[in-house]
């Protein structure tokens, strides 16, 4: 009888063990690494059966101002704190920066288009919307669509600084090295 009792008592506590509630790590931001996030996620909570991870979108931004509010755990981002949102999370001791990753913005002609390529300064000035007719790069007279990521995304921060405002990358800013390594 009394080996059922321990028996009947080790179950019940086993049982009970299991029963507890899991904590909830809750992630969010940038698009671009939602999917290895998500991955990531999954493979953590299968090592760490006691943890409920969750991973949510919505953009870099986004996920900086949800971690500001304390509302998740960690804010995924594909751009760089801006000095006052450093300056937020460092008040509530909210900043402990990893980089797991690199990405990088690729800008894609169709062969079959009529450009066939597409350099830097014309694509900063499609998107700032100085140039807003295919005939203004010799081809039909169509106006330009342009599809662009959610404002909050990290991406689109990346693109318009870089891009559209600094202008450096590409053969322009490989240009300028190449000069200033003569002057060296």
């Amino acid at each position: 009888m009394k080996k059922r009792l321990l028996l009947f008592y080790i179950l019940i506590t086993m049982g009970i063990s299991n029963c507890k509630e899991k904590q909830t790590l809750t992630i969010a931001g940038s698009e671009t690494m939602n999917a290895m996030m998500r991955y990531l996620g999954s493979e953590y909570q299968n090592t760490n059966s006691d943890i409920l991870v969750k991973v949510e979108g919505g953009g870099s931004e986004q996920g900086i101002d949800l971690l500001r509010k304390g509302v998740i755990d960690i804010a995924v981002s594909s751009r760089d704190l801006t000095q006052s949102e450093t300056d937020d999370l460092r008040k509530t001791g909210n900043l402990d920066k990893v980089r797991i990753a690199y990405d990088g913005v690729a800008i894609v002609v169709n062969r079959n288009h009529f450009l066939g390529k597409i350099h830097l300064t014309q694509i900063s000035d499609i998107f700032s919307g100085t140039i807003k007719n295919w005939k203004e790069l010799g081809g039909p007279d169509q106006p330009i669509q342009i599809v662009a990521r959610n404002e909050k995304s990290g991406t689109l921060d990346y693109f318009e600084n870089h891009i559209l405002r600094q202008k450096d990358l590409g053969a322009v800013a490989y240009e300028k090295k190449s000069k200033a390594k003569h002057f060296l």
